[in-house]
């Protein structure tokens, strides 16, 4: 069963200050749930969690300062990110998120996915010196 998990975020910071944080997956060094990044073509990266799980990430959408999307797989989920950028009056930007995911095996009924990204939020803010 499919699940959804919608956020909105604002930020001091400008549309491409945020983008270029979210959009380079190669730099997990703000990220305080990885330990490193794989990178296996343009497009396909492998995110290791301090435990060495992995996530397998595809970038199905990148237009600059827009959009960013990529579709994730683990051990216990399938799933989509989404993120959506928008400047706001002040020079800030809101950052609408969804992200779709649908367990694939019995631990997967109980990930936190909702508590991943807020942690992730959280950690992005910091990348920013937002918090």
């Amino acid at each position: 069963m499919m699940k959804r998990i919608d956020m909105q975020v604002d930020f001091k910071s400008d549309v491409e200050k945020v983008f270029n944080a979210v959009s380079n997956i190669e730099d997990c060094s703000w990220r305080s749930d990885l330990s490193r990044v794989e990178k296996v073509d343009d497009n396909k990266f492998i995110e290791y969690d301090r435990k060495n799980r992995a996530t397998k990430i595809l970038i199905t959408d990148c237009r600059q300062n827009i959009q960013f999307e990529y579709d994730v797989q683990t051990n216990n989920y399938l799933g989509h990110w989404s993120g959506q950028f928008a400047p706001l009056p002040d020079g800030g930007c809101r950052l609408f998120l969804v992200f779709y995911f649908e367990p694939n095996s019995v631990l997967g009924k109980f990930v936190r996915v909702d508590r991943f990204e807020e942690r992730y939020i959280e950690d992005l803010k910091k990348e920013l010196q937002e918090s």
